[in-house]
């Protein structure tokens, strides 16, 4: 069972690639001068959101979907904001979605396919890994 309107899931969140993950996550989380670059898995949000959350910039947060939980770092910018549908605020987070399990302090750090639905496109098999619901929390 997919939550898509379950109030313990309140954010959208969406995965994206960045410059330091190239390629697969198999090839780039090996790579120990790309952990030097991005040595933390983290999810990006909004000013408000991080208001609203009582959230830092840099602080440890718990990200949570129907399907698992990741922690992560927050990052708090300008990037994200939220937008109104149908004179609602939704707010969004994003996290890179290959990022993970080899960390060089302490050997895991989660991956943002723990919280992405396990569905997939009937043809290609792809894994539908751009939109879901989400809740943030500190740890």
């Amino acid at each position: 069972e997919w939550a898509t309107c379950d109030p313990r899931y309140p954010y959208v969140g969406t995965t994206y690639r960045v410059v330091e993950h190239w390629q697969t996550g198999l090839m780039t989380r090996y790579q120990p001068y790309l952990l030097e670059m991005q040595p933390q898995m983290f999810v990006e949000m909004s000013e408000e959101l991080a208001k609203l959350k009582q959230i830092q910039n840099g602080e440890r947060v718990r990200v949570v979907s129907p399907r698992g939980s990741v922690e992560a770092t927050a990052i708090v910018t300008q990037r994200f904001k939220p937008f109104k549908v149908a004179n609602t605020t939704v707010h969004q987070v994003g996290l890179p979605w290959h990022y993970g399990w080899i960390k060089p302090e302490n050997g895991r750090e989660d991956s943002a396919n723990l919280l992405t639905p396990s569905t997939g496109d009937p043809n290609t098999r792809i894994p539908e890994t751009k939109a879901f619901m989400v809740n943030v929390t500190k740890i």
